[in-house]
Order: C-alpha cells, then sequence, then structure tokens
C-alpha cells in the first residue's frame, strides 16, 4: 500500500500503553495480533505453458511474443542497428538487451549487426555482432510480456540458435529476480579449460562444429543449444558469458539450424519458424492456493512479513486452486493471482511492518492499494471493511468471508469486481534494547480483507 497520511496521531497512544487503538470495535471473532497463526503450505507452482517468445534476426529482425492461451494473439518488438552498432528495440517491451565488458550491465552495450546479436567494446567490425572473452549479454523478460499475457511469466526453456567462434565455452546463468536459480554451459571444439564452477555435470552440452568454427561457415558453425530443457528451473532473466572463444546469438541470421546435425534438442519446441531463438514460457505463479490455504513471505529488513488466507469464495461458489504469487520488497508486498480464475476468491492479507522508533510520533499514514491491471491508474485509498461483522474469521482462518459482494463497490474496472478494505490495525513499540535507542521500532500489524490481486506499500 502506497504511503500517504491521515490526520490521525499515534503520540500519546504509543508513548503510553505501546498500542494504537485502532481495531474496529465490531471486529468481532478476529483473533489477536500477536496470535499464533497457522500456514497451510501452499502447492508447488503450477508453470503452465502460456506463450513464446521468438528472437529473429533474418530478413526481418524483431521479437515477437505469441501467446497460446484462448484467445491465441501475438505481440511485436522491432530489432536493428544504429550506426554504432547498437542494439535498438522498438515497440513493446518484450524482451530487453543489455551487455557487460566484466563490470555493470547497460543497454548501450548490446549490438546488433549483420543478423547477429553481441556486445561490443568498438563501433564496428566483429565487436559488433560477437561475444567475446570477459563479455557478458543479458537476455531479461520486459513488463510487456506479462501485460500481453494476463499473468506474470517466466521461461522455462531457451532454445537459442548460437554462432560459435574457436573452441568455444559459454556460460548461461538463470536468474529469478535477484536470485541465480541455474548454471549451464556449452563446449565446441577441443580444447576447454575447467568446468565453470556451479556448474553441474548434467547441464553441459555439446556441440558438433570443428575446433575453429568462423563467420563465414553458413549454418556450419551454428549450434542450437537447449538451456535449461527438463529440469524444473524457470527464470526471468538470462546471462550468455564467453569463458573462451566467442559466439553470437541469432535467430536464422545464418539459415536454419539443422536440429539433426547437432541433437542438442530434445524434444524439438513448438515454435513458428525453425529459424529462431526460442523462448519458452510458463506462467509465473509460485504456487497453488485452495480454500483454506495460505502462503507466507517472511520479512527480511524493512520488507514486511506477508501471510494470506483464502476464505470460501463469495456466495459459496465451488472451490477449486487457482495460481499465486506471493512477494514482498522494500515496504512493500505483493499478491497476485490470474484474474479469469475463481474471480470470487476472497482473501485476507496479515501484513506485520517494522518500522522506525521516529513513527511512534509520526502521522499515521492512510493504506492504499494498487490492482496491479492496465491502464496504470491511481492507487485505491482503502477504508474500514463494510459490516465487518459479517467476515467470522475464527482460527485457523477458515472463514466464509462475504456471502455476496452487493456492499462492495467495484475499485478497479477490469476483468470482474476488484474490492479490498481495512478490517483493523494495531501498532506497538517493541523494545530493542535501552528505551528510545535506535534498537527500538515499531511493530505495525494491518488486516487486509482483498478480492483480487494487488500491491501495497507502505
Amino acid at each position: 500500500m502506497h504511503a500517504h497520511r491521515t490526520t490521525a496521531k499515534a503520540v500519546a497512544a504509543i508513548a503510553a500503553v505501546g498500542l494504537i487503538p485502532f481495531a474496529l470495535a465490531f471486529v468481532g471473532t478476529l483473533p489477536a495480533a500477536d496470535t499464533a497463526t497457522t500456514v497451510v503450505p501452499a502447492a508447488s507452482g503450477p508453470g503452465q505453458p502460456v506463450g513464446w517468445i521468438a528472437i529473429d534476426t533474418d530478413s526481418t529482425p524483431g521479437i515477437t511474443l505469441t501467446k497460446t492461451t484462448t484467445p491465441v494473439s501475438t505481440t511485436g518488438e522491432t530489432l536493428s542497428g544504429d550506426k554504432a552498432c547498437t542494439a535498438v528495440l522498438g515497440g513493446a517491451n518484450l524482451l530487453g538487451l543489455r551487455g557487460s565488458l566484466g563490470g555493470d550491465f547497460a543497454a548501450g552495450l548490446a549490438s546488433y549487426a549483420t543478423g547477429s546479436i553481441g556486445v561490443k567494446e568498438k563501433k564496428s567490425g566483429t565487436s559488433c555482432s560477437q561475444v567475446n572473452a570477459t563479455e557478458t549479454l543479458e537476455l531479461k523478460l520486459g513488463a510487456a510480456t506479462a501485460t500481453a499475457l494476463g499473468v506474470p511469466a517466466l521461461i522455462s526453456t531457451a532454445y537459442l540458435d548460437l554462432e560459435l567462434k574457436q573452441s568455444a565455452q559459454i556460460l548461461a546463468t538463470a536468474y529469478r529476480g535477484d536470485d541465480e536459480v541455474g548454471r549451464f554451459e556449452l563446449r565446441s571444439g577441443t580444447s576447454f579449460s575447467p568446468l565453470t564452477p556451479g556448474v553441474p555435470d548434467t547441464a553441459v552440452a555439446r556441440c558438433a562444429n570443428g575446433a575453429d568454427s568462423g563467420p563465414d561457415s553458413g549454418v556450419n558453425d551454428n549450434c542450437r543449444w537447449a538451456v535449461s530443457a527438463g529440469d524444473a528451473i524457470s527464470f526471468d532473466t538470462l546471462t550468455l558469458s564467453a569463458v573462451q572463444g566467442a559466439f553470437s546469438l541469432e535467430g536464422g541470421g545464418d539459415g536454419p539450424v539443422s536440429t539433426t546435425a547437432v541433437p542438442l534438442v530434445t524434444p524439438v519446441p513448438s515454435w513458428p519458424s525453425s529459424n529462431n531463438s526460442v523462448l519458452e514460457l510458463v506462467d509465473g505463479y509460485e504456487g497453488v492456493l485452495d480454500c483454506g490455504g495460505s502462503a507466507e513471505e517472511p520479512s527480511d529488513g524493512d520488507a514486511p512479513k506477508v501471510v494470506v488466507h483464502r476464505l470460501d469464495n463469495v456466495g459459496g461458489v465451488a472451490c477449486s486452486e487457482v495460481g499465486y504469487s506471493l512477494s514482498n520488497g522494500s515496504r512493500s508486498a505483493q499478491f497476485l493471482k490470474p484474474l479469469a480464475t475463481q474471480p470470487t476468491a476472497q482473501f485476507v492479507w496479515e501484513v506485520t511492518w517494522k518500522l522506525p522508533y521516529t513513527a511512534a510520533s509520526a502521522e499515521i499514514q492512510k493504506l492504499t492499494l494498487d490492482y496491479e491491471t492496465p491502464p496504470t491508474v491511481e492507487p485505491t485509498t482503502l477504508g474500514w471493511c463494510p459490516d465487518v461483522r459479517t467476515l467470522p474469521l475464527p482460527e485457523p482462518w477458515s472463514g466464509t468471508g462475504y456471502a455476496d459482494t452487493t456492499l462492495l463497490p467495484d475499485q478497479d474496472n477490469y476483468d470482474g469486481k476488484q474490492f479490498a478494505c481495512i478490517i483493523s490495525r494495531d501498532a506497538k513499540v517493541v523494545d530493542g534494547g535501552a528505551a528510545g535507542t535506535a534498537d527500538d521500532f515499531v511493530e505495525a500489524y494491518d488486516l487486509v480483507y482483498v478480492l483480487g490481486d494487488a500491491t501495497m506499500r507502505r
């Protein structure tokens, strides 16, 4: 929920009794803020296929997202190179390209020329089309991908058309957010350095190219590499580094790559053109929640602890599992579910914030919520829940929620009704040592009802 202020003051309440009296008088059977909560483990993530991104570097270069779920649709992003051979992307932000010369990544270091994507240390020559030793190319899913698909998206497998030079040794590192989730290596030729630390033997692929394949060999110096095929790893960012030799990322720039001559693709993915490099996409939900289920994201620094409990559906509609993603960050928390699945699903968020001790004498912030649906609109300021007595939530949070939604106005005009409100708010000063020292802090505890999905910040 975004930071706003109300006129309510917390000075006297916190200083005198250590508790801000925000809870509604008619909350009823809601558990106390310090009551232990049983969290029902959520099932593992669905990871259902939702589409693919095709990188084309042939006669009509570009990046295309194909949505395979109903209705099938495509979205395009243009790819070209400017006079300094910098890769230029236009249109939808489906896939970002950045390069590194051994330091920080920068979009201006990703290059494109003569049907090849590389990292440039110069503004001309082979620098414009290759990734050489100590250089790294980054591919990162853009925001438009999730928007076009209607769900958070991750890459399950990257089928890459790579042009190789010399005895190439390429390290692919997969990330989900800031976390590294997998390492993979491709080897071509006859002379190699030792296996890169962190790469398991099962993640090493070999290409049938000769020891010194060059850019004048057409498709003979190309290799189709299936990165992260057949495993449970999914990611939103992939970096490609030249441990030795050099390579270029292509999508048919030299023509089709034979999967029989280079048997690295098993099984062969379903892409529109055998020439493209293809990123197969799955939904990025991390688990599933059924009625009575709960999920938790622990606190980390100023990122709050968040527990989401699923209630019964509105009006007694039969429950089925829904995919979800739950995350937190600096003074923020996000919960996502597919809007079109179980649209009457109800949730209660328990959010425990760790605030500076100075918050004891500050104005209490209003809670606002962003439903994360296009187009971007102003966050919704939350009020108290209407007739909160209709929300019997006995431990362990198996309550029915609202029996109907006639009391709940639609707060976001996108794919059904979206609504959220405040059930209760409490806060207390936590003694971190000597009174009044920097070790003391304010622990704020919010209970929020949500119909739909949302991001909150404080």
